[in-house]
């Protein structure tokens, strides 16, 4: 019988390659791909404060980052990482009456698009501070979801000219002044979403996560040029 001949590591590794080169390509690709996946997720920040703005009107990416600095300006650093981050989601949104104008210019699926993503947001969505076009301003004072100015701000104490006691245009507040609020339209709404515990909505945000976006949301209402 024929002794087998002993392989050297060198040529062991090179028997390998030659049966086994694409598996080996392709699980190291994986591993390539995990290990960015991997660091990404452990860099991004958690959010210290949370918007959603939902208006008609685009939101460039210059400007998102104007107004996402503006607003942790005025913000507390709630998870003590020594930084403020503030999360930003925006939706393009035509107002209902205005959709029939949008079917003329081929976007109308795109706005019906925007809309679900919209109620899904105020339904389940993280963000707590709201800047509302008017017409969906409405719409979760409807559905009941908003804080009232007496619960943010203390019985008497809500700034001059809110909406009901739920909300406040922007033109009506030094804050729509700021670098990024100052290039967004004047009649859009500032409000904030209810706490959770008294939101018959499960939405994604505990109470002192809630309670960080208050106290930020009254230092926008209240800021001073």
């Amino acid at each position: 019988m024929e002794k087998t001949e002993k392989l050297t590591f060198s040529e062991w590794i090179e028997n390998l390659w030659y049966r086994y080169k694409w598996m080996i390509i392709i699980l190291g690709l994986i591993a390539v791909f995990a290990v960015i996946a991997l660091v990404q997720m452990l860099s991004i920040d958690d959010p210290d404060v949370s918007l959603l703005y939902v208006g008609p009107e685009y939101l460039t990416q210059a400007n998102r980052e104007r107004v996402k600095d503006s607003f942790a300006a005025l913000a507390d650093d709630f998870d003590g990482d020594g930084k403020i981050t503030a999360d930003i989601l925006d939706i393009t949104l035509k107002r209902y009456y205005d959709v029939s104008d949008a079917a003329e210019y081929g976007v109308y699926d795109q706005n019906n698009e925007a809309l679900k993503r919209f109620q899904i947001e105020i339904r389940s969505g993280d963000a707590v501070i709201y800047l509302l076009d008017e017409t969906f301003f409405e719409d979760c004072l409807e559905l009941g979801i908003l804080a009232s100015f007496d619960s943010i701000f203390g019985e008497g104490n809500a700034p001059k000219g809110s909406l009901g006691g739920f909300g406040i245009r922007l033109g009506d507040i030094d804050a729509g002044t700021l670098p990024g609020f100052d290039a967004l339209p004047r009649d859009m709404v500032l409000c904030l979403r209810r706490a959770p515990s008294d939101d018959a909505i499960s939405y994604g945000r505990d109470g002192a996560f809630w309670e960080n976006n208050r106290k930020a949301f009254v230092n926008l209402a209240e800021y001073r040029r």
